[in-house]
């Protein structure tokens, strides 16, 4: 048995090694990898005013937008964070308030890395609609009923002439709210002017599914949201579960409560029958991408207060964001005017553009736009990047490649047989590799006859094949045994 060890100070990991007396390798003989220590060269992305904005588009109706990044520099550490960032900015240029048919309403993008571990950008979108299979109605001490048909549903408090007690009776969708061009209404379908608030509508962060059953919503969990007095009061923003100070606006018949993300801000509004935009009762605040989930409250019995239209978009990348409902958006607004949902399951024009080849190429992609020109029609739009996302080599498992003695090793990705000596189950997340086999596994070495070397040759690479990039002074050691006659007697 003989210890060797290899050095090297190449970047890309290849140890070649001259030695002062011949290395005899005698037939038959095997050889194993013992250990190996080298550092990663962890390359870094600066995002500077060359290569912040990413222009895209979502549909030909809505044109081309551009989301700025914040000036920061990444590594493979830190991508996550930048990631996070695109999620913002992009998602922020999508508003739920322009026009009458909105190809945003319900869009999200979403940026990561797939489980092909290629980088890629996605374009989906979820159905406004009702979504009453996803609606939980019992959950306070007080359930709330429903009546009328599919896509138009009633919502009303359970107990008929029974006085509601604080937040006693409430209802809510499990599935967060989509984060670009989130949308959740209602209409009001009856109200009176008798004294007493008649219901809330908002946005917690807080998924309602984890609290206890028959407890009272508690006020201080609703982040933003509106509180509807009667037929003679007034709307009253909610932020941080604080009950603000009066809007100008009277609730009325058919009014359209709105809570919702658009342009990258948290929104809370209601439309007017007598009005052809709405008029905003939170002030829009800054939206940190948080899960927010959609909650109503309802304060009045059922003769004082009905809720009718409900519609919603989930976050599409929940895994139960399908839709399997009937309704017709426009429906039963008698002159209120909230966009419709532009475009749902049909194809649109996209592309994908970075400012400069830093950022795309940091990412994976051959090209600063996707497609290199035009646009590509499609309902759900995905731009995957050409190579494996590793901008500074992460790595879950190493290749130790000889190069000038041949083994009998087999690669499953190429098919071929190579002269791998180990494959090292190591990550170099925190940016080095250190590996100490402690039961070395021994590889045949082809050598029917002596060999005398003075020069050993092999390399490192990433499990996909590709060089591995390094700094300092890496290294690796073998260990050779000397190959033996084995006989083997026949027993008859």
């Amino acid at each position: 048995m003989r210890l060797i060890r290899l050095t090297t100070e190449d970047p890309n990991a290849i140890f070649d090694n001259q030695f002062k007396n011949d290395i005899v390798i005698t037939p038959k003989s095997k050889i194993a990898l013992k250990s190996l220590s080298l550092e990663v060269d962890t390359s870094e992305l600066e995002i500077d005013s060359s290569n912040d904005k990413i222009s895209f588009q979502t549909s030909t109706t809505e044109g081309q937008k551009d989301a700025q990044l914040d000036h920061l520099t990444y590594d493979g550490t830190t991508a996550p964070q930048l990631f996070n960032d695109m999620n913002r900015k992009m998602n922020a240029q999508l508003t739920t308030d322009s026009g009458s048919a909105n190809d945003n309403i319900g869009l999200q993008i979403n940026n990561s890395v797939n489980k092909q571990t290629r980088f890629q950008t996605e374009f989906k979108k979820a159905r406004l609609g009702e979504h009453l299979q996803h609606v939980v109605l019992d959950k306070g001490p007080r359930a709330v009923n429903t009546s009328g048909s599919t896509g138009f549903k009633v919502f009303k408090a359970s107990g008929g002439a029974t006085a509601i007690t604080g937040n006693e009776c409430f209802f809510y969708d499990s599935r967060d709210i989509c984060k670009g061009g989130g949308v959740s209404r209602i209409k009001t379908s009856l109200i009176t002017g008798l004294s007493g608030n008649r219901f809330i509508m908002g946005l917690t962060s807080i998924n309602p599914d984890t609290l206890s059953n028959n407890t009272p919503f508690n006020l201080s969990d609703v982040k933003y949201g509106i509180q509807a007095g009667h037929s003679g009061d007034k709307y009253y923003p909610i932020l941080n579960g604080v009950v603000g100070s009066a809007s100008s606006l009277i609730p009325a018949l058919n009014d359209i409560t709105e809570m919702g993300i658009s342009g990258g801000k948290v929104v809370g509004r209601v439309w007017k029958t007598s009005s052809s935009n709405y008029t905003d009762i939170l002030t829009p605040e800054d939206y940190t991408f948080e899960d927010l989930y959609p909650i109503i409250i309802l304060l009045g019995r059922d003769t004082e207060i009905q809720l009718q239209n409900l519609r919603y978009t989930p976050n599409p990348y929940h895994p139960n964001s399908t839709y399997s409902g009937f309704d017709l958006d426009n429906e039963g607004r008698l002159g209120a005017t909230p966009p419709n949902q532009g475009n749902f399951g049909n194809p649109t024009e996209h592309f994908l553009e970075f400012e400069g080849s830093s950022l795309s190429s940091f990412l994976g992609f051959r090209n600063n736009r996707i497609p290199q020109s035009g646009t590509v029609s499609k309902v759900d739009y995905i731009a995957v990047a050409d190579k494996i996302f590793r901008p500074n080599n992460i790595s879950d498992a190493f290749i130790v490649e000889m190069l000038n003695i041949g083994l009998d090793s087999y690669d499953g990705e190429t098919q071929d047989r190579k002269s791998y000596l180990s494959v090292v189950p190591k990550s170099d997340s925190s940016g080095g590799v250190v590996y100490d086999a402690v039961f070395p596994i021994f590889i045949d070495i082809n050598n029917f006859q002596p060999l005398s070397l003075r020069n050993i040759k092999c390399r490192v690479l990433n499990n996909d094949l590709s060089p591995v990039k390094m700094l300092g002074l890496s290294t690796l050691s073998l260990l050779i045994e000397n190959g033996e006659e084995r006989k083997f007697d026949i027993l008859q």
